[in-house]
């Protein structure tokens, strides 16, 4: 077990303790009585380790040619034994164990600098806002003058330059950026690749573009007072319209050319996997509701269009849809809507904390509060009981598609 999981052991080992004791200190796992630990609940104790992260996800190229192009295969470096292998090794002395287990302090520090953390990502924010500017990418003067007059009065240069510095390599750890090959028009750093591949990718833009135009076909097959038929290959943004407007009522869906087969489709023999797949084919027909309504009587779809987007977060973060001189990419803030509200209805009930961990490293926690409060205002945001979680109302897939069908331009003329 050690020697074909010990990356996964070592990893774990590296996690657990810090994520125990912040998971202790919150009271998310019981106490423990250390008279009596046999009584101590282990199965939730389990349950709750068995669901660390270890690793990161990384997702590879379906061809290796293109895996040999972006990444570059090494050895993993050698890891230091750990003071618990030495511990219950056989030959290990006992003054040895003793000094193995005392070398690595299994403590946290009772309170965090919260000052050095805003400061910390605020300057993370304002890097990616660099590199998401179309003119250059350079962590320069701009920068530095910016954090100095929003940070600490006290912070001279060298340390400025330590916390960018800082800042520059945890985004480059997580690849959220990466540096450019020759300095191309002056650019030192620009967004990762993958970064932007995962972060299309998760927004499921197509859907919601599929979707608005679904709906604009049924209103118009439905103004002439026919019904549809759902195509045999319907796409899946078609289908989730389809769900969310049966789910609320607004439309009814009835079966045609159902077929009737009660001795089988063919009797005497019922071997269905050799049946052609026509024999279960039949019609869905749509047909509107009472409670149907067309897309221009629905006034959120409208507002959407004319509300301002976020600017900037509550102690002056630059979201990624702005880049460092508060320009407006009207694109990725459309990208980026798409990306949250389709977590928050696919997901379950999520808070900011939960959905920019689930979406790390595209999304931080106060972009993503930024773009509730911005769904919220149009009335497509429900809360759970409680108010401890958010999940989407109706109509959000439609008001979505529609920005997407816009490519943003409403929201770039707001």
């Amino acid at each position: 077990m050690g020697k074909e999981r010990k990356s996964f052991i070592d990893a774990f080992n590296a996690r657990f303790p810090a994520a125990f004791l912040e998971a202790y200190e919150q009271g998310k796992l019981p106490p423990m009585d250390y008279d009596n630990l046999g009584s101590y609940d282990w199965k939730t104790l389990i349950n709750w380790a068995a669901k660390l992260k270890t690793h990161q996800q990384v997702e590879l190229p379906p061809r290796r040619e293109v895996l040999e192009d972006r990444y570059s295969l090494q050895e993993p470096p050698e890891i230091e034994a750990r003071w618990r292998d030495e511990w219950f090794g056989p030959i290990t002395s006992a003054y040895a164990r003793i000094d193995g287990s005392g070398g690595e302090p299994l403590t946290v520090p009772l309170s965090d600098n919260e000052d050095d953390d805003i400061i910390m990502k605020l300057a993370i924010s304002w890097i990616k806002a660099l590199c998401n500017s179309k003119s250059r990418c350079t962590v320069g003067e701009d920068v530095r003058d910016g954090l100095a007059k929003l940070g600490r009065a006290n912070m001279d240069k060298k340390s400025l330059n330590t916390l960018l510095e800082r800042a520059v390599s945890s985004l480059m750890h997580d690849r959220v950026i990466s540096r450019v090959k020759g300095k191309f028009m002056g650019q030192v750093f620009k967004l990762n690749n993958n970064f932007e591949r995962r972060a299309e990718k998760l927004a499921n833009m197509e859907k919601f573009a599929e979707a608005s135009r679904f709906k604009s076909e049924l209103d118009l097959c439905f103004r002439s007072g026919e019904t549809m038929l759902v195509p045999l290959d319907a796409n899946a943004g078609t289908i989730m319209a389809i769900i969310n407007m049966q789910a609320q009522g607004r439309i009814v869906l009835q079966h045609e050319n159902f077929p009737d087969v009660p001795f089988g489709f063919e009797p005497s023999n019922y071997e269905g996997r050799m049946f052609p797949k026509s024999y279960y084919s039949f019609d869905v027909k749509l047909t509107p509701s009472d409670k149907y309504f067309y897309s221009e009587d629905i006034p959120m779809a409208i507002e959407a269009n004319h509300l301002p987007v976020p600017e900037k977060g509550p102690v002056g973060e630059l979201p990624i849809w702005r880049d460092f001189f508060g320009n407006l990419e009207a694109e990725r803030w459309v990208q980026y809507v798409c990306l949250v509200v389709f977590a928050l209805a696919t997901k379950g009930p999520l808070n900011a904390k939960s959905a920019a961990t689930l979406l790390h490293p595209m999304v931080e926690v106060f972009e993503v509060n930024l773009i509730v409060q911005w769904i919220q205002s149009l009335g497509i945001l429900e809360f759970t009981a409680g108010r401890h979680g958010w999940t989407v109302g109706e109509w959000w897939w439609l008001i979505i598609g529609n920005m997407v069908d816009l490519k943003g331009k409403g929201a770039a003329a707001a």
